[in-house]
């Protein structure tokens, strides 16, 4: 019994010693095996920046950033700072895009694009032959290639890069061409591009935004003394000044853009384009021209011509627009339209994508898009079979363009349901007033006027409304709502029981109705028509 009991203690004793040992190789392990397993979850990471503990970096996560998702600050196993690793992410036109920016001491020490649906063939010679020469470059002077043969999967790229260098300073995030735009724009929140060209003396039209995404102004950029300048111009067609995008732009630049200060103020109309002053004058021609006759309808700028018989009879009409493609510059698109409303024929008129897919794959079927009308559009599909799926984002540009170019034509049956006899119309742009900037004028068909209609715009509480208000000899003819994202049941009790009683009010009295039910839209609809009427009157004394 005694031996038993001997052979149970040394049995428990090297129990307790095993179980111990185990216990101590685990304690002494467990944080490798857990930095391994990281390791292998932030493999790119670790590519990066080699040294780095992963356990130890720090995750914050960006709100409201149009690209930078995260920021990682990056440590050594003794705690020393090692650098940056930022993660963005974007959507264009092929997809969508991750791509992680790693930055040491002021450097890029590398890029990579960690995950995308965009097309392969074009994302690897993308990652083998141009974004490895991104790495090594000073974040202050970055360099990048013009032609890669995979212009939108690269500008998603050179978007997150830049956007990433903003966020390694220690302040807030204020991207410096902002600040540029906000010596003349107080108000200016954002920018955002809208669409790049070829063929012009500018290469790119932006946005500029206040706080809540309203339009302040469009940019036009060119090149002056190997520096980029914006050309901003209100919504109005107001010059509102021109502006270097860096802000340390050279003496001779900034002494260039003064010159354009005697125009400052004057909307385009009234400016004689042959008088602005070089290296402007091309530029400042051209971007009268866009704003002047081209309408922004989505994405598309877009123009109208009238096509007449021999007895000067409207036959159609042709609307050609501008629309990226394939690549970042814009195609030009021709869409003709009869007077139903129905396309009757389509040509890419100049183009910037790839040939061979134009050629073969978009020219031949554009007529599949014959025969569409505003309501059935929507419902077309650029990349099915028989449209153009061998080009989708090429036929998407000319997809874009005939719808923008059937709502601008839908605005004529808009303009009807007040002038009933309008037969054609003229637009000018007006200035000074929040809820529009410019009258149209309704023509017969002898081409006199019927009267004056504003299409008003305004944000409220409950959303956006947009008004039309007809005036002629100093009465209202007419106030519809085209269209709003009001409360429907309260937006159509005005215009059934409301609206009618604006009709044939004279502009110098109106009654308008105190107890509507539906004031916020009502109080909208009213500061439409006071601007309208007081923008007819100030027309009428000039």
């Amino acid at each position: 019994m005694l031996e038993k009991l001997k052979v149970a203690f040394v049995l428990l004793v090297i129990g307790a010693i095993s179980g111990g040992a185990i216990y101590g190789v685990n304690v002494l392990t467990e944080p490798i095996i857990e930095e391994n397993e990281l390791a292998a979850q932030y493999e790119d990471y670790v590519t990066m920046f080699p040294d780095m503990s992963v356990s130890d970096m720090e995750e914050e996560t960006i709100e409201d950033d149009d690209y930078i998702t995260k920021k990682f600050t990056i440590y050594d196993g003794s705690g020393n700072q090692l650098g940056y690793i930022f993660e963005g992410k974007d959507e264009n036109s092929q997809g969508s895009i991750t791509v992680l920016v790693g930055i040491q001491d002021g450097t890029l020490k590398d890029v990579i694009i960690s995950s995308t649906t965009n097309t392969p063939n074009y994302v690897q010679p993308l990652r083998d032959d141009y974004i490895s020469k991104l790495a090594g470059q000073s974040i202050d002077d970055i360099t990048y290639d013009s032609n890669t043969g995979a212009t939108i999967t690269y500008n998603s790229v050179q978007s997150i890069v830049d956007q990433a260098v903003l966020y390694t300073g220690d302040g807030p995030v204020v991207d410096p061409e902002l600040v540029q735009y906000q010596t003349l724009l107080e108000d200016a929140d954002d920018f955002e591009s809208f669409l790049s060209y070829s063929g012009f003396d500018f290469t790119n039209e932006n946005t500029i935004l206040d706080s809540d995404g309203n339009v302040l102004a469009y940019g036009f950029a060119l090149s002056v003394n190997d520096e980029t300048v914006r050309l901003l111009v209100g919504p109005d067609s107001t010059f509102i000044g021109a502006v270097p995008v860096n802000e340390d732009a050279a003496t001779d630049t900034t002494d260039a853009i003064a010159t354009l200060d005697e125009f400052t103020g004057d909307m385009l109309g009234a400016i004689d384009e042959t008088a602005v002053p070089s290296p402007f004058t091309d530029a400042f021609t051209d971007m009268k021209d866009i704003v002047m006759n081209y309408e922004r309808v989505n994405d598309v700028r877009i123009k109208e011509e009238t096509v007449l018989d021999e007895s000067d009879a409207i036959t159609g009409f042709t609307y050609t627009g501008f629309k990226d493609g394939n690549t970042a510059n814009a195609n030009e698109i021709k869409v003709e339209v009869d007077t139903d409303g129905v396309i009757t024929s389509v040509e890419v008129v100049n183009h910037n994508d790839t040939p061979d897919y134009v050629s073969g794959d978009v020219e031949p079927n554009l007529d599949s898009l014959v025969g569409e009308t505003l309501d059935t559009i929507g419902d077309f599909d650029a990349s099915s079979d028989d449209a153009f799926a061998g080009a989708t984002n090429t036929g998407q540009s000319v997809t874009d363009v005939a719808e923008a170019a059937l709502e601008l034509h839908g605005k004529r049956a808009e303009y009807a349901e007040i002038y009933p006899d309008m037969v054609d119309y003229e637009q000018s742009f007006v200035q000074g007033y929040d809820t529009f900037n410019s009258r149209i004028a309704v023509l017969d068909a002898n081409g006199d006027e019927l009267g004056a209609l504003y299409e008003g715009f305004q944000f409220n509480s409950m959303g956006s409304v947009t008004v039309h208000v007809g005036l002629a000899d100093g009465d209202i003819v007419d106030v519809t709502i085209p269209t709003h994202d009001n409360t429907p049941d309260y937006v159509s009790g005005l215009v059934n029981d409301y609206l009618p009683n604006l009709d044939g009010q004279t502009t110098s009295d109106i009654t308008y109705d105190a107890s509507t039910g539906a004031t916020i839209t009502y109080n909208s609809i009213q500061d439409i028509i006071n601007e309208s009427v007081q923008a007819e009157s100030e027309r009428s004394s000039e």
